[in-house]
């Protein structure tokens, strides 16, 4: 007879970084940064719609390479089989993170002009299924997956245990969230970076106090964006 575990919303984890060097930790974390900076700046030169996403991918290659390389397992970094408490907290991030989108919208309005829906980057989608396909596609596998791996999964655990103090935690959470927002700037401005920023605050948290489950944040991270490019498929 096995012994399970009692189901906890609320639960604490090893942080899959606590064993590494911080000297060498700290070189990934510069690698990654820079790789994601550089890789976007050279991009931009050549297909700037697209130049986030590719750098994602050189950033997402360096993450994965650094964990297979120090036995860090997908498992550890937050694909867990616990499907129950994996759904109720896809519920509960897509419920707060509608509270989220709108109360940071309507502080973004105080100090940014909100942009218009026909955003040059992505195209006129409306009307346009193959085009808004496209986009829907590249948004579940770069921002769904792509970006909660290297936002949450690698640089939330690695400043936290960079750093290891009291406030280690918060810094780790409110830094991610800085960079991401700030990433966004160049094609939703100072408006959609808010709203970015608010957004990765709260994945941030999210991810600390579910045990580190990281399948929630890509499920509402993909269909937030999914719901985006339909919204402009039909005009709305």
């Amino acid at each position: 007879m096995t012994n399970k575990k009692p189901f906890k919303l609320f639960s604490k984890s090893k942080n899959p970084y606590e064993d590494i060097n911080n000297k060498k930790l700290l070189n990934q974390v510069v690698i990654v940064f820079v790789l994601l900076n550089s890789m976007r700046f050279i991009f931009d030169f050549i297909a700037w719609q697209v130049a986030g996403p590719i750098s994602l991918f050189f950033g997402l290659v360096a993450v994965w390479y650094y964990n297979k390389k120090n036995n860090i397992t997908w498992r550890l970094l937050g694909f867990k089989k616990e499907w129950l408490k994996t759904i109720l907290w896809i519920f509960i991030t897509l419920v707060i993170a509608l509270f989220v989108i709108i109360f940071a919208g309507k502080l973004a309005n105080i100090f940014f002009e909100k942009l218009p829906r026909e955003n040059i980057r992505f195209g006129n989608l409306e009307g346009n299924i193959g085009l808004t396909l496209s986009w829907v596609t590249l948004g579940i596998a770069a921002g769904g997956f792509g970006e909660e791996i290297v936002y949450r999964g690698f640089f939330v655990n690695a400043i936290e245990k960079l750093i290891n103090k009291k406030m280690g935690i918060a810094i780790a959470i409110l830094l991610p969230a800085l960079f991401w927002g700030l990433r966004h700037f160049y094609f939703s401005g100072g408006h959609g970076s808010i709203v970015v920023f608010s957004i990765g605050l709260l994945f941030g948290i999210i991810y600390i106090i579910n045990g580190r489950n990281i399948w929630p944040l890509i499920f509402v991270h993909a269909l937030i964006d999914t719901s985006s490019f339909v919204l402009r498929y039909y005009g709305l």
